[in-house]
C-alpha cells in the first residue's frame, strides 16, 4: 500500500495536470462542444473528475474569449454618439435652437426650494412634540412652517414653470424641456401652427401652446424669425396695430396729395 503522503502528493499533481489542460483546451473545447484531448487523457482521479464536471456544467468561456466580448463590447459603446440636445431633444432627428440663460440658476432654485419644503415638513414634529407651549400654540406654529414651506414652492413653480431649458426643432415641429414640480425635466412636443399668444397674467410667458405655457429668452435665440414666431401678439394688439399702419398709410397718402395740390398751384402761377 502506498504512503498517504504519496497517495496525497499524487491526487495534487493530478489536479495541477487537470487544471493546466482545463486553460489549454477549455476555449478549444468550447468551439467544438466536445471535451479537451488533454482532459480525457489523463488518469482518472477525483481532480479529474471535478475539472470534467466543471467543463461540461458550462463554466463560461476561457479568459481569453471573454476579453475578447469585452474588448469588443467597449468597441460598440464608443461609437455610440450623445444626443445633441443632451437627452431627449436630439431623438427623431430634432436639433438644439435655443438654451435658457438662466436655466442653470432655475434649477439650484428649485433645489434649494425643495429642500426648505422637505426641511419644513420634518420640522413638524419636533415643533409638536418637544415644544413647552400649549398644543394650540404649537399646532399653529407646525401650520406655519409647513405652510410657508409648501407656500413658496407652490409659487415659485407657478411663477417659473413656463421657462424653457432647452428648445429643439425639426422643420416646424418644436420640442421644449421645462421643469416639473419636483425638478425632473419635462419635454413638450408642439408645431409652430400650434403657438398662441398666452392670454394670461402670468409674467413669465411668452407664447402657448398645447394648454400650456412657455417663456423663451429672444436676446438668446440665435433664429430672428423663430424668435418672433415664438412671441405671438395678442388680438387686440394686432388690432392697434393694423390701425397704426391705416393711420400711417392714410398720412402718407394725404402728404402726396397735399404736394401734388401746392406743385400744380406753383404751375398756374408760372403760367
Amino acid at each position: 500500500m502506498a504512503a498517504p503522503g504519496l497517495t496525497r502528493g499524487a491526487a495534487a499533481a493530478r489536479g495541477l495536470c487537470a487544471q493546466a489542460a482545463w486553460a489549454a483546451g477549455g476555449g478549444a473545447a468550447a468551439a467544438g462542444g466536445g471535451t479537451p484531448a488533454a482532459l480525457q487523457s489523463l488518469p482518472p482521479g477525483g481532480a479529474h473528475a471535478a475539472a470534467l464536471l466543471r467543463f461540461r456544467a458550462g463554466a463560461g468561456p476561457s479568459h481569453g474569449t471573454r476579453g475578447a466580448h469585452s474588448d469588443a463590447a467597449a468597441a460598440g459603446d464608443g461609437d455610440r454618439q450623445p444626443s445633441p440636445s443632451g437627452g431627449g431633444g436630439g431623438d427623431g432627428g430634432f436639433e438644439t435652437v435655443y438654451e435658457g440663460l438662466f436655466a442653470a440658476n432655475h434649477k439650484r432654485l428649485k433645489l434649494a426650494s425643495l429642500v426648505n419644503t422637505a426641511v419644513s415638513l420634518a420640522a413638524c414634529p419636533a415643533i409638536v412634540l418637544l415644544s413647552d407651549a400649549p398644543p394650540l400654540a404649537r399646532a399653529a406654529v407646525a401650520v406655519s412652517v409647513v405652510g410657508f414651506g409648501l407656500g413658496t414652492t407652490l409659487g415659485l413653480h407657478w411663477f417659473t414653470s413656463p421657462y424653457v431649458h432647452v428648445l429643439a426643432r425639426r422643420g416646424d415641429a418644436l420640442r421644449a424641456r421645462t421643469l416639473t414640480l419636483l425638478g425632473r425635466p419635462r419635454w413638450s412636443e408642439f408645431s409652430l401652427a400650434e403657438v398662441r399668444h398666452p392670454d394670461s397674467l402670468r409674467p413669465l410667458a411668452s407664447f402657448k401652446a398645447r394648454g400650456r405655457f412657455f417663456y423663451v429668452d429672444r436676446g438668446a435665440m440665435a433664429d430672428a424669425e423663430l424668435a418672433a414666431a415664438l412671441s405671438p401678439v395678442s388680438a387686440a394688439e394686432e388690432a392697434a396695430l393694423q390701425q397704426q399702419a391705416e393711420a400711417a398709410a392714410e398720412a402718407e397718402a394725404a402728404a402726396r396729395a397735399e404736394g401734388e395740390a401746392e406743385r400744380e398751384a406753383e404751375r398756374g402761377q408760372a403760367k
